[in-house]
């Protein structure tokens, strides 16, 4: 029985007796319950954080008085509309009246600029191209600070429309739903 002593009485060395003796510091103590915290937090703010869900599409910009591909430089100022074509898969999601946004490239190359749309008509027949769509503008458009435009020529260009205000909370479960049945 004294070896067994004697073994206890080594591992209780004076480093040992320090580091016991020693209180460790408020962050080492609670740091897993804070770290938990600031997790509960972000959850709770995901679901009062929304964001625009999004679809992209691409549309052709007309001319309104004749409803062909606009063909010459933008003159002062164009009253056009533009044509898309919504996936299947999305056209669930889409309502005239909703926000769009199109990417429209100047002459330059080097600077896009971006112009509000709504959508006004969609077409409730399914062709090989998906559902066809209408965009008007809520502005005539004008050479902005005396830059040129593109040529309008069949112009494709790129736009998204905002569908809905969606939580994040909503968003990463749907994402995390979607990935377990992929698997």
């Amino acid at each position: 029985m004294p070896a067994a002593s004697n073994d206890k009485i080594k591992l209780l060395s004076n480093e040992i007796r320090q580091i016991i003796a020693h209180k460790p510091s408020w962050f080492l103590r609670n740091g897993m319950s804070l770290f938990a915290i600031i997790i509960l937090c972000l959850v709770v703010a995901t679901y009062f954080v929304s964001y625009p869900d999004m679809i992209t599409v691409k549309a052709k910009l007309l001319i309104v008085s004749t409803g062909e591909p606009a063909t010459t430089p933008y003159p002062q100022q164009l009253n056009c509309y533009a044509e898309t074509y919504i996936n299947k898969s999305h056209v669930h999601k889409i309502k005239a009246g909703q926000k769009v946004l199109l990417k429209l490239p100047l002459y330059n190359g080097k600077d896009d600029e971006i112009v509000e749309g709504r959508l006004d008509t969609v077409s409730n027949v399914l062709s090989d191209s998906g559902y066809r769509a209408t965009i008007i503008f809520s502005k005539k458009f004008t050479e902005k600070e005396n830059r040129q435009m593109q040529n309008l020529h069949a112009l494709s260009v790129q736009g998204q429309v905002i569908t809905e205000s969606v939580k994040l909370s909503t968003r990463l479960l749907n994402q995390f739903r979607a990935g377990r049945n992929n698997h």
